[in-house]
């Protein structure tokens, strides 16, 4: 091996060495936060590291995305469709709900759950407040899954970490959504998706309220 192609294999293990550490690092923090200007491939990037975390053991990958990038692009993964009749409108009752809706098929959602260990969601409403409906709705049924297992388990650990990938993740949070109870929970879960051994990975147009840039040190 030449000195030339020695170095480049040094570059390759070293950059490599710093991948898997950042993402070792996110998901013992609960959150990474793609940051950067359309086109700079924050996708791809998400790509990657969900490929990573699928490959690890006892680690599952469940991502939701509007768009068709994660259809076409990611790895092959089981796909689920959630479409503009699955969240309807309900009756509002008070003035504390902006934005009242219910998940028609959530049952074949639990189901889909748990028959796929990775799971693609694809949002086709294009309505964000449903799209975040529906994100929250999906999350907080595993987190509530997490956290019965470490209740009931002897060495009070879930089986496995879940790691989400969610594309457009300020729809989670958006103005109309914010005063919705399932928001106060989804933020709660947010906020110890780490004790649970869930972790989130976002790359949104625009910096969210609720998640900030991990900031790693070579």
């Amino acid at each position: 091996m030449t000195e030339t192609n020695q170095k480049q294999t040094n570059i390759e293990a070293q950059l490599q060495k710093q991948f898997n550490n950042m993402i070792q690092q996110a998901m013992q923090e609960g959150d990474l936060e793609l940051t950067a200007m359309k086109g700079f491939g924050k996708t791809r990037m998400l790509f990657s590291i969900a490929d990573h975390i699928r490959n690890l053991q006892n680690s599952r990958v469940i991502a939701f995305d509007g768009s068709l990038a994660w259809l076409y692009n990611f790895s092959k993964i089981a796909v689920f469709n959630i479409n503009e009749e699955d969240i309807t409108s309900r009756q509002i009752k008070s003035i504390e709900e902006i934005e009242a809706y219910s998940f028609n098929n959530f049952e074949m959602v639990k189901l889909a759950l748990q028959s796929n260990k990775d799971l693609l969601f694809r949002l086709k409403s294009r309505r964000p407040s449903k799209r975040g409906f529906a994100v929250r709705s999906i999350i907080l049924h595993l987190d509530a899954l997490q956290r019965k297992e470490i209740e009931e388990s002897a060495n009070h650990q879930p089986k496995q970490s879940i790691a989400y990938f969610i594309e457009e993740f300020q729809d989670c949070f958006n103005s109309r959504s914010t005063a919705r109870t399932d928001s106060e929970e989804f933020l709660c879960c947010f906020n110890e998706a780490r004790n649970q051994k869930e972790s989130f990975f976002t790359a949104p147009q625009r910096e969210t309220i609720a998640v900030k840039p991990l900031e790693l040190n070579n």
